[in-house]
């Protein structure tokens, strides 16, 4: 039995075949952009504090990005972060390597940033611990600076001016 089929049939037949190569099209270009066909290593830190840290928050090295966080959780009385390396990142994540998260203004929007250990040590194996520093606050900033001791010598050698 031979199939037979008219123009009309063929004409939607390749237009189906057409969208739906299309479809595909857009979904690798997409994925592509979105690091959905990348590999990834997974690595954890622990924090006194969630930071104000989001699922999905980039993770930088060298202010570049190089993964995100994947998952945030309470452990005890910490936060433990999971995040997700990309693969040709990986051999960066040494011993003595240090997670801290930092803000990029006062109101933006926080991000794991790794500073990376000696090239010498040896890598850290996926699903291994980072070690972590907790972020700065504006208190330690101020102290730190010793902005109350600054401000009373400021306030006493005006009035010694005004004197």
């Amino acid at each position: 039995m031979e199939l037979k089929f008219n123009r009309i049939e063929k004409t939607v037949g390749l237009f189906m075949t057409t969208v739906v190569l299309l479809v595909l099209a857009t979904v690798v270009l997409i994925g592509r952009g979105q690091d959905w066909f990348r590999e990834y290593v997974t690595y954890y830190t622990t924090f006194k504090e969630g930071y104000n840290l989001q699922v999905g928050a980039p993770v930088k090295l060298f202010k570049t990005d190089i993964g995100k966080v994947k998952k945030i959780t309470l452990v005890e009385d910490k936060v433990r972060v999971e995040l997700a390396i990309l693969d040709e990142y990986a051999s960066r994540i040494r011993k003595d390597t240090v997670a801290t998260v930092e803000s990029p203004t006062i109101i933006g929007s926080e991000y794991v940033s790794i500073r990376p250990g000696p090239f010498k040590e040896q890598p850290i194996p996926a699903r291994g611990e980072i070690k972590s520093v907790d972020k700065k606050t504006l208190d330690d900033i101020m102290q730190e600076f010793e902005i109350e001791k600054t401000a009373k010598m400021l306030i006493g050698a005006i009035q010694n001016l005004s004197d």
